[in-house]
């Protein structure tokens, strides 16, 4: 067992001595406190009866001079000042007249306050005749008086018969009292220093023999465990807490041996451990080397460019995905100015969009929001191109950088250009057929699948600003905090640990976000192909030409319900569907789509109100054989229905009975019937009853003798 020896090298201060202190302090303060509360209440109590004392006197002289005052005998108001002011702590008297001339006053020549005013007139002005003062004197000595700090100076009026006649003034001093409770002091600081002393002493006395000689016993245990020697104990001198406090530190003792033995063992287990750490170690290190080389494979994969500012808004670093975005290799954009990456005309704005994001600049954090900003990029070549830009603000070594992230919206733009192309194609050959009706029907149609292009746009949105790019910057910013120790960050951090993995799950999230904007990309594709079927059949129709084929029923009317889909949605429409024939239809495909369609939305528009009767919004879709070489496909609401007298004017040109309509839509769907050799009707219970359109066509023939009955869901 060995034990590592400690020599003492600090002089040690008396316990006894800091005891003696601490108790002639507290006694000191006790003593001083008391004394000074008994001096104060003393004080205030003298200075009371004082300031009684000379209201009593002046209102007593104030009423008996009333009468002298009217018969001018100032002998007698001499006499009353005389008196007044040879009593004891009274400086001197005087009464006045209304017009403030001095009648009567008394100034004694032995008061100290009147005999300083006497000397300080005389130092400044001259000699003067004691006992014989002039008026004048008399004020100049009584103002010196007054402006002595202990002199109070109280003023009663002299009354006769509620008249003024004059005042009394009386001044007073309270120095005989301030130098009585000094000397009062004086002899409780001496009496109080004197117990002080011998209370502490007798304290120190008991404390020497009960707690310091125990204490140090126990001192000199102490010295014997740093020197190693655990055998001998420490003598108990009393059963107190001291006591107690010896028996525990015996104790100590007797467990601190046990503890150094054990710590040997340990150390001896210790030093077999080690010799498996350098393996650990390596492997330890091998498998963070694969964990960070998978993280940096997983930025690098990320399709949108990702690029690194410094604080002079010079480029430090690209991901492959910005090389190929911007046409130009990692050593060419690393170190020149991100404005060059910027077409000239949006340089300012990209200037100012970091601008702010510097000044307003907060720490990452789950609530922190990224603006989507769209820009104009320039590549190597000179070339242009859209995209949408979000940049962050990050600390890296005490430094301010920026993160930008960047996406090529190229494609997007290029289907907004052929969508707005589609419509003005639309309006030119309206105008060029000259068919008011035939335009008002396309707008009409066209608007309907608009509407289900603008959800799609409006979803693709929606996906761009919910993008986990935000995820991945902040994941960024975690492997940038910790740059100097990612190692370990990643071994041993818990929010490290799971980085990893999060990067992985990122990478297929975004790849998903990928997947919908492509999704939603075709059916934008998909409904300006409509479109463009809408605006070339009116163009034959205007021309005389019609062109009908062989349709199934039911993938028509999807069609039709994917258009609207979205809106259904957002709506809180319940579609079912109860498809009943399933076969093949003679007509004329974009026609039928657009009639189905406007039949669904105005479905939907009719159940607006339902929430407001508490109705729930029931949209029922159902194909049936008529059995007459026709089928017949139903659009049931239970919305707010149709008065009788409106069933037989529903399709005529310019009729609605919405506040918003304009009476084409119906009008133009019952026509197509027409032309398609088929027809449209509606049926209605009544107001509030909801409403029922029916759609009737022309079947193959084939479907006809095949039977019917195929799907309900």
């Amino acid at each position: 067992m060995r034990v590592k020896k400690t020599k003492y090298t600090q002089k040690t201060k008396s316990l006894g001595a800091k005891f003696i202190a601490l108790v002639a302090i507290i006694l000191g303060l006790t003593l001083s406190i008391a004394t000074a509360i008994i001096i104060y209440l003393q004080v205030n109590e003298r200075q009371e009866i004082l300031a009684d004392k000379a209201t009593m006197l002046g209102e007593f002289v104030a009423l008996i001079s009333s009468e002298s005052m009217l018969a001018m005998d100032l002998v007698s108001l001499n006499e009353y000042m005389v008196v007044i002011s040879k009593q004891k702590d009274i400086v001197y008297s005087e009464i006045t007249g209304l017009n403030g001339n001095l009648l009567s006053n008394y100034l004694s020549a032995e008061n100290f306050y009147v005999k300083n005013a006497i000397e300080q007139h005389e130092r400044m002005v001259g000699e003067i005749t004691r006992g014989a003062f002039s008026e004048e004197q008399v004020k100049t000595l009584i103002s010196m008086i007054d402006a002595g700090s202990d002199i109070i100076t109280l003023t009663f009026p002299i009354m006769f018969d509620d008249e003024i006649l004059g005042t009394v003034s009386i001044a007073y001093t309270t120095r005989r009292i301030d130098d009585a409770s000094k000397q009062f002091l004086y002899y409780s600081l001496i009496s109080s220093s004197v117990l002080i002393i011998f209370l502490a002493c007798c304290i120190y006395i008991v404390f020497k023999q009960g707690a310091l000689r125990p204490i140090r016993h126990l001192a000199d245990g102490a010295k014997r465990i740093v020197a190693g020697n655990f055998e001998e104990k420490v003598q108990c001198f009393a059963n107190n807490e001291l006591g107690q406090l010896t028996l525990s530190f015996n104790d100590m003792m007797d467990r601190l041996k046990e503890s150094i033995a054990e710590k040997d063992a340990a150390i001896s287990q210790m030093a077999e451990l080690n010799k498996n750490l350098e393996h650990r170690v390596i492997e330890r290190t091998r498998k963070l080397a694969d964990s960070e080389a998978r993280v940096r494979a997983i930025v690098s994969a990320a399709p949108e460019a990702i690029i690194t500012l410094d604080e002079e808004k010079f480029i430090d670093s690209v991901n492959p995905a910005a090389e190929s975005i911007f046409n130009m290799t990692a050593n060419n954009i690393v170190g020149m100015h991100s404005s060059g990456l910027i077409s000239k005309q949006d340089s300012s704005r990209f200037s100012h969009i970091i601008q702010t994001i510097g000044s307003t600049r907060t720490e990452l954090s789950a609530e922190h929001e990224s603006h989507v900003h769209e820009l104009q990029g320039n590549r190597l070549d000179g070339s242009r191109f859209p995209m949408e830009l979000v940049v962050n603000p990050m600390i890296y070594d005490t430094k301010e950088m920026y993160i930008c992230i960047m996406r090529d919206v190229t494609k997007r733009k290029e289907m907004e250009s052929s969508l707005a192309e589609a419509q003005n194609k639309l309006m030119e050959s309206a105008h060029q057929a000259g068919m008011a009706e035939i335009a008002t029907g396309v707008l009409h149609n066209i608007g309907n699948i608009l509407n289900t292009v603008n959800i799609s746009g409006e979803q693709i949105m929606a996906t761009i600003k919910s993008s986990k790019v935000s995820g991945l910057m902040k994941a960024n910013a975690l492997l940038d905090e910790h740059l100097d120790c990612l190692d370990d960050y990643l071994v041993n951090d818990p929010k490290g640990k799971v980085l990893p993995q999060y990067y992985l799950k990122l990478g297929q999230m975004i790849q998903d976000e990928i997947n919908q904007i492509d999704e939603e990309t075709t059916t934008l594709i998909n409904k300006i192909s409509i479109m463009k079927d809408v605006i070339r059949t009116q163009q034959s129709y205007a021309k005389g030409g019609f062109l009908t084929e062989h349709c199934p029923l039911t993938s028509l009317i999807e069609d039709a319900i994917a258009i609207q889909q979205q809106s259904l949605y957002q709506a809180g429409v319940n579609l079912r569907r109860n498809y009943l024939f399933e076969g093949q239809c003679i007509i004329h495909k974009s026609k039928l789509i657009q009639v189905i369609t406007n039949l669904i939305k105005n479905g939907k528009e009719a159940m607006q109100l339902n929430d407001l009767q508490n109705k729930p919004k029931e949209l029922l879709i159902e194909t049936r054989d008529n059995n007459d070489g026709t089928a017949s496909l139903l659009v049931t609401d239970d919305g707010i229905g149709i008065l009788d007298e409106n069933i037989k004017k529903i399709f005529n040109h310019g009729f609605t009975t919405k506040a918003d309509g304009h009476g084409f839509g119906l009008h133009m769907s019952a026509n197509s019937m027409t032309e398609m050799q088929g027809s449209l009707s509606v049926t209605s219970p009544g107001k509030d009853k909801g409403a029922s359109f029916i759609v009737t066509v022309p079947i193959v023939k084939q479907d006809i003798d095949e039977g019917t009955n195929k799907k309900v869901s």
